[in-house]
């Protein structure tokens, strides 16, 4: 079975990608239910876009990280917030006509179903659903 999808963001934070040789980057098909729920539970899912910090390098700004400018042309849309979880649930989870998520929110403790990805991102934007 071939699965093609959107390149994926690695499961670790800074992960452009997921990658074979990082386990821990990716859920792979063979991975049993219990490596797929620990890497999920450890899964690196931001809240709130992370400003970069630009530092003062003789004149010139530069980003304190290393950046390599390749990066950013694997992925289709404009993503500030870069949560491998939420991508996740839109390309994989969501992409399925039909499909829906449910998962407990604050407003909803016993759980809520969604059937698109705008609302789960609102939501989890809002502080509604939790990491």
């Amino acid at each position: 079975v071939i699965l093609s999808h959107h390149m994926l963001y690695g499961l670790k934070e800074g992960q452009e990608k997921m990658s074979k040789s990082d386990p821990d980057s990716a859920v792979f098909m063979e991975d049993t239910v219990e490596d797929v729920e620990r890497k999920i539970q450890r899964a690196y899912c931001p809240t709130s876009v992370k400003v970069e910090v630009m530092e003062d390098d003789g004149g010139e700004m530069a980003s304190n990280e290393n950046t390599d400018a390749g990066k950013e042309s694997m992925h289709l849309t404009a993503d500030n917030l870069k949560n491998p979880i939420l991508d996740y649930v839109k390309h994989i989870v969501l992409s399925p006509p039909g499909a829906t998520f449910a998962c407990a929110t604050a407003a909803s403790p016993d759980g809520k179903t969604y059937d698109n990805y705008a609302a789960v991102e609102e939501d989890f934007l809002n502080g509604d659903i939790t990491p």
